[in-house]
């Protein structure tokens, strides 16, 4: 972990350390109170996915706003003991886990909050019935279906059908329901999100179908992401749409989810102006982050990213608009994936109206395991 450089608490945003990630208080609060505030009045409900952000202070703010099934999701068991430990009790992990070590460590905080973990083949089924045997606890598990994200999941709903049969007949181990996974529909047209998000689902539609044929019960059906999460609700059978981006959101998605605001900023700071028109500043990719696209400058207007080192990133001024930047002068930049670049920082910086009004820790950033 970085060691903490921290400016008091009322310091302006731009007199902040860089490099640094800036999250707009605001913004995040706008995003979370239009998201929340639709499942607010629907059926189906939402469950965070704070793999997004990895940050505990972000998802208190998520579950108390309201309109969710009261629990959060993550990605790895390393996330949830991070998110168990601080308060949360209801946790989805959304990646199946294998082996003796991993499984004892899930167990372990079964014991004393509500553990969800996905499946999609029956050895897994009696691996996890046996270590949570072994430890005096329970857990629940969902059947993954994979709808199109090809990652996991079953694609044959017979398959599942298998597995809840091994379920419901394995001791330690409680028949939770169902999760599909797809992914990101980037359209804007409602009625083309909604058609294409139906046509994603349908393995677990039909799924759902057979289920009902069987006389299987299950207690959620969870599906969606940031990109559909309100067109996965014009689908009855949903109970729980799971979705994480829409707290910060980021250039991937915020051309498609126009009722949301970035509200994620890295901070860097000029280092060098080696040639007119070009700019040197000290934030890289290991602050910005660069594996799914490329980020764009924020503020001020008018430039460009040359590019990205480790360490630097290098600005252009084609048009020659900024000649009044010198070294010292502060640049913004918008990364392109919210989660990639909260998982390079250890802290990120609250900014309400221009001053640091909180440090975040981003308790669950590069937990893997």
């Amino acid at each position: 972990m970085e060691r903490p450089i921290f400016k008091p608490l009322g310091t302006a945003s731009e007199q902040l350390d860089s490099p640094s990630l800036l999250i707009d208080v605001d913004s995040l609060d706008h995003n979370i109170s239009t998201v929340h505030g639709f499942f607010k009045k629907q059926t189906a409900k939402l469950r965070p996915n704070v793999e997004a952000h990895r940050t505990p202070a972000i998802a208190k703010k998520q579950i108390e706003a309201g309109g969710t099934s009261e629990g959060i999701a993550v990605s790895t068991i390393g996330q949830a003991e991070i998110f168990f430990s601080n308060g949360f009790k209801n946790i989805l992990v959304l990646q199946p886990v294998i082996g003796k070590n991993k499984l004892s460590r899930l167990s372990s905080i079964s014991k004393e909050a509500d553990i969800t973990i996905i499946v999609d083949h029956t050895d897994n089924v009696q691996e996890i019935s046996e270590i949570a045997s072994e430890n005096n606890s329970s857990i629940n598990i969902s059947v993954a279906i994979d709808c199109g994200k090809g990652l996991f999941g079953v694609t044959n709903p017979t398959d599942v059908v298998t597995i809840i049969e091994k379920i419901q007949t394995s001791p330690s181990v409680t028949l939770q329901g169902i999760v599909g996974f797809q992914s990101d529909i980037l359209k804007s047209n409602f009625t083309e999100l909604v058609e294409d998000t139906k046509k994603q689902l349908k393995p677990l539609l039909n799924t759902l179908q057979i289920l009902k044929e069987k006389n299987i019960e299950i207690k959620s059906v969870s599906a969606g992401n940031t990109s559909s999460y309100n067109a996965v609700c014009e689908i009855e059978e949903i109970t729980e749409v799971i979705a994480g981006k829409y707290a910060i959101m980021d250039l991937q998605l915020i051309d498609f989810r126009t009722e949301l605001k970035s509200a994620g900023k890295v901070l860097t700071t000029i280092t060098g102006i080696p040639e007119q028109g070009v700019i040197i500043t000290d934030g890289g990719q290991k602050a910005i982050g660069a594996d799914l696209g490329d980020p764009i400058i924020s503020n001020p207007t008018g430039l460009s990213l040359g590019g990205l080192s480790a360490e630097h990133g290098t600005i252009k001024d084609t048009e020659l608009k900024n000649q009044n930047l010198k070294t010292g002068d502060k640049i913004l930049i918008s990364p392109w994936d919210a989660g990639e670049c909260c998982n390079l920082h250890d802290y990120i910086h609250a900014i309400k109206d221009g001053k640091l009004i909180a440090i975040w820790d981003v308790s669950a950033r590069g937990v893997y395991r």
